[in-house]
């Protein structure tokens, strides 16, 4: 009770950082219903698209916060994490990433979210962006003489 007799006090609305650690396979089934013998299940691609859900609807949640520590994620995996992920950022809430290091999938998975942070130390590796060259000739000339172009 607050001080003043009778009246309650107002509880402030929380701020919450949903953190999501990807660090084991995603794997296509539930938990429950996987049966592997030597590892652990992981996490189900639809137990991760679902929390995601929940933490985009949650009005006290504040922000994402993912953690994609395993490169056990296929591409088609990454594309609809990275949807969910769209969902979030829809309802008005940053996503951020952070990484030891990125592999190709793991920033396919980044692109969706708000801010990507990767450790100084740490290895970005995109195959296939360092054998195309890109040719701009005249590019930044127009761009001066004429801003409008």
């Amino acid at each position: 009770m607050s001080q003043q007799g009778d009246q309650p006090e107002q509880q402030k609305p929380r701020n919450i950082l949903a953190v999501f650690r990807l660090d084991g396979p995603v794997t296509e089934v539930p938990a429950e219903d996987f049966l592997e013998m030597f590892n652990a299940p992981g996490t189900s691609l639809r137990d991760l698209v679902t929390r995601l859900g929940r933490a985009a609807n949650d009005p006290e949640v504040k922000a994402v916060v993912l953690v994609p520590d395993s490169d056990w994620i296929g591409l088609a995996q990454a594309e609809e994490l990275r949807a969910a992920l769209a969902l979030v950022r829809k309802q008005g809430k940053d996503v951020f990433v952070h990484a030891d290091s990125l592999m190709l999938r793991q920033y396919v998975l980044a692109c969706g979210a708000s801010r990507i942070s990767v450790v100084p130390t740490g290895v970005v590796l995109v195959p296939g962006l360092h054998a195309v060259p890109f040719m701009f000739e005249g590019f930044w000339t127009k761009s001066a003489s004429n801003p409008t172009s």
